[in-house]
């Protein structure tokens, strides 16, 4: 049987370490929209830019809500499993103190 170790207190640090580089990712992001809602082309260009720079924007929402997430679904996942292990805890004390 595998079992699984997980130190809560490195979740948590990981957690805080992901939101923190995640915010500086939304931060170049948002630097690049603001280059790329400069980008004015003229001619022929202009109609193939534009189309690139809207598949950019829709990947760069998505990527926006990833990072938005990402650092809050470890840091509930690390409490989440420590309150579970902490149930298990006191069902296997609660047990082992009935048969005492």
């Amino acid at each position: 049987m595998d079992f699984l170790n997980v130190d809560t207190g490195s979740v948590a640090t990981g957690s805080a370490q992901i939101a923190e580089t995640a915010a500086i990712a939304r931060g170049l992001i948002s630097k690049l929209d603001g280059y790329l809602g400069d980008t004015r082309w003229m001619g022929q260009a202009a109609e193939a830019c534009q189309g690139s720079i809207t598949k950019y924007q829709d990947f760069s929402f998505k990527l926006n809500q990833v990072l938005d997430n990402i650092g809050t679904d470890v840091g509930t996942a690390g409490v989440n499993h420590e309150e579970n292990d902490m149930v298990q805890s006191s069902g296997f004390n609660q047990a082992s103190a009935a048969i005492a």
